[in-house]
């Protein structure tokens, strides 16, 4: 299982160790993406409840209040229901004890001395730096809890029908959630891009070269996509590689990414260095997201040398010439290998399923 685990991992952990990831040390994002507290319930609490994200702006707002509390005893009484019908199964029980790790490592991860002992990791090692978004490691959980829900079904039947009994359990889940619905009560809604983004997109393709952005910020919140501030959609766009710095502020506290090239071409930018230095470096277009907050700097200085390629009220973008430099022969053959990999190991895996179920109807 660790074989078959590392080798479906290997495009990720070649990446990792090819780029560097492995070498930034985010440890100023420890305290920062520490699981949070949620009212009335407390770390532990929260965590148990399957929330706690440190970002208390994702979430609905019915769990930034005590009704937080209401929708987390109602989830645990449904599990801890359960748990009589289901714990003395041996295939279950190791997703209990995952579960109950989930829940409990996290929240020793935000106390003092976890937070301390975390810091100390990942100056040791900085590519454990995805241990510290503790929150997340909660989704760990669910499997245990998805389980021990339905047994809540078995445990009821002896006082309700079993089809009445899941109906309760369900009906109690959606009850403690109310702003989940229409969309958390609106505010999920599609947004359409305007004109420009679609444009800007064909003229980079049909040249694909490093993209540098501006502003200088990794969030953007433009008057077309509504309240909420959202991560920079531009990589999504384009097929060239965009240069994201990767840097979050919360709090006034700004989190460093693992962007190490592209904040020195940001730094570049916001210094007003000459059209020729860009070049060098690499970038072929610099593209200026207008209405989004972010500093711009001395940048005016090196765009108005720039030739423009495409400009309107939301997007201008500068044509610079710069090459991206090509990966190394050796990085690309790993790269394309660990794939090749991953790939024979899910093709594999299918075949194996098949004939191992046509075995067994053969000898069955």
């Amino acid at each position: 299982m660790l074989a078959a685990a590392a080798l479906t991992a290997a495009p990720w952990l070649t990446a990792s160790a090819l780029g560097d990831a492995l070498g930034s040390s985010p440890t100023s994002g420890v305290l920062a993406f520490a699981a949070r507290a949620e009212p009335g319930l407390g770390t532990l609490g929260s965590l148990a409840g399957l929330a706690g994200i440190w970002n208390a702006e994702a979430v609905p707002s019915s769990r930034t209040t005590v009704f937080a509390l209401l929708g987390t005893i109602v989830l645990l009484t449904v599990v801890v229901l359960g748990l009589p019908a289901v714990i003395r199964r041996r295939a279950v029980l190791p997703l209990l004890v995952l579960a109950a790790a989930a829940v409990l490592l996290p929240t020793a991860m935000a106390t003092g001395p976890g937070l301390a002992e975390l810091r100390r990791l990942v100056d040791a090692v900085p590519g454990l730096g995805v241990l510290r978004d503790g929150q997340k490691w909660v989704a760990l959980a669910m499997p245990g809890y998805a389980v021990a829900a339905a047994g809540a079904v078995v445990t009821l039947r002896a006082r309700l029908r079993p089809g009445l009994a899941a109906l309760l359990c369900v009906a109690a889940m959606i009850a403690v959630l109310p702003d989940l619905a229409w969309g958390v009560a609106g505010k999920v809604t599609a947004v359409r891009y305007p004109a420009g983004w679609p444009a800007v997109a064909r003229i980079v393709n049909a040249q694909p070269a490093t993209v540098a952005v501006l502003p200088a910020d990794s969030m953007r919140q433009f008057r077309w996509s509504g309240p909420a501030p959202v991560l920079d959609p531009l990589p999504r766009w384009v097929r060239a590689d965009v240069l994201v710095t990767g840097d979050l502020t919360i709090s006034n506290q700004t989190v460093f990414g693992e962007g190490g090239r592209a904040r020195a071409v940001q730094r570049m930018l916001l210094a007003g260095v000459p059209p020729e230095a860009l070049a060098e470096a690499g970038v072929g277009w610099v593209v200026v997201e207008t209405g989004s907050a972010g500093t711009l700097g001395d940048a005016p200085r090196t765009l108005q040398l720039l030739p423009v390629a495409y400009r309107d009220d939301d997007l201008t973008l500068y044509r610079v010439g710069g090459t991206s430099p090509a990966a190394a022969q050796a990085k690309r053959a790993a790269v394309v290998a660990a794939h090749l990999v991953w790939l024979v190991l899910l093709g594999g895996s299918g075949v194996a399923l098949a004939a191992a179920t046509r075995w067994r109807a053969k000898f069955s």
